[in-house]
């Protein structure tokens, strides 16, 4: 009795270990079977050419108002004169502010949204929640940025000199900078970090006749407090200076006549990385992943050559096309050059994503909510477009 009892309890845990390594080879086979659709699909996608385009949504242009866009998460933003709001990608109204301005000019930073009015005092700031807090300022405006927080810069002028504010939503100053033109120089362009506590500034000094630009990086934090001015470091370039941008919180390029650099800034600034060319640049685009350069080429019967690197200044995609476009457009792992009546689409892995023209002309081009999915503003509409295969 008792060897028998052995003998079905160690068939019964026989069975029990042969059902568990059946159970384990099926879910094996089964990830395997799923990570192989996966990577299939992947691609598939990243490999596949569209022929075409469907217009999915449509809305009137009234850029005849005097209204100017900017991309805003999923859609864009329009802002005139009478006030700015915020529209998605199938043309319906997220939020509105109204206002009364004689030149508006506007930022973003994720959610939040800046507009000010040139030559003005006075600016509005939204959360995208609805929630609205205009400022007054002591100088007019010139510049604006805004952080995801809503807090803001504003660099003003009183006729002689620059002051830079930093202001938080409800209107107070936070920092206050003066810059003078005889000492400092004439402003070029400044930038404000995601999080608000790192502004980057760039002037052009005359000096015995030649330009000499200044970066200037400043730090809002406690590490910046140490320093003079909150200044962490200044920069010159005898080449002239066209853009300064914080690419992502801590990455700041500095867009140059005949190249860029770039610089990590958690702190305080150290340079990644110099690239200079002897070609003329056309047209650059960034975001917080890649920088695009197109040069006019003008070699082997290539009018232009477009590099694209990631943040760390390292080339990942690079190509020669005999058209020359009016624009370019970063938009996730794709490249976008276009002209009013062409546009090509790359992938940054080297596949052409579609080869397409449109009839009616297209001014500019702004990915959408989705990878196939884009916005194209023409003289009287707002189109959203989706692309297709013949398959479709």
């Amino acid at each position: 009795m008792e060897e028998t009892a052995k003998r079905k309890t160690k068939k019964a845990s026989h069975k029990s270990i042969v059902r568990k390594r059946i159970l384990f080879a099926v879910i094996f086979l089964l990830l395997v079977a799923v990570a192989g659709i996966a990577i299939y699909t992947v691609r598939k996608n990243n490999s596949l050419q569209y022929t075409g385009y469907d217009v999915v949504a449509s809305v009137e242009n009234e850029k005849s108002d005097g209204s100017q866009y900017l991309a805003y998460k999923e859609g864009y933003i329009r802002y005139n004169r009478d006030g700015v709001e915020a529209v998605n990608s199938e043309g319906s109204k997220l939020w509105n502010v109204s206002y009364n301005m004689t030149d508006p000019i506007a930022a973003v930073c994720e959610d939040c949204v800046i507009v000010g009015d040139y030559n003005g005092t006075t600016a509005y700031i939204t959360d995208g929640t609805g929630s609205v807090f205009p400022i007054t300022l002591p100088y007019k405006i010139m510049e604006v940025e805004v952080a995801k927080q809503g807090v803001a810069a504003v660099r003003m002028n009183d006729g002689t000199d620059d002051y830079i504010q930093i202001i938080d939503s409800t209107g107070e100053v936070l920092v206050v900078m003066q810059t003078k033109e005889l000492k400092d120089g004439f402003p070029i362009d400044m930038a404000l970090s995601n999080d608000g506590t790192k502004l980057v500034t760039s002037y052009v000094q005359v000096t015995n006749d030649a330009p000499v630009c200044w970066v200037t990086f400043y730090n809002f934090t406690q590490t910046g407090k140490s320093y003079d001015e909150n200044i962490v470091g200044s920069f010159s370039y005898s080449s002239l200076i066209s853009k300064t941008s914080f690419l992502d919180n801590d990455t700041v390029c500095i867009f140059l006549k005949n190249g860029f650099e770039l610089y990590k800034m958690r702190e305080i600034p150290e340079s990644l990385k110099a690239l200079t060319y002897d070609k003329d640049i056309l047209r650059v685009d960034a975001n917080d992943e890649h920088i695009a350069v197109v040069l006019d080429y003008n070699t082997n019967g290539y009018q232009t050559q477009t590099l694209v690197y990631d943040l760390t200044g390292t080339l990942i995609f690079q190509k020669e096309t005999a058209e020359t476009y009016e624009a370019v457009c970063l938009a996730g792992d794709d490249l976008l050059l276009y002209g009013r009546l062409t546009c090509v689409i790359w992938r940054l892995n080297g596949e052409k994503k579609i080869n397409t023209g449109f009839n009616n002309a297209v001014y500019t081009i702004l990915p959408a909510d989705k990878s196939d999915r884009y916005i194209l503003f023409r003289e009287t509409s707002i189109d959203t477009i989706v692309l297709t295969t013949e398959e479709e």
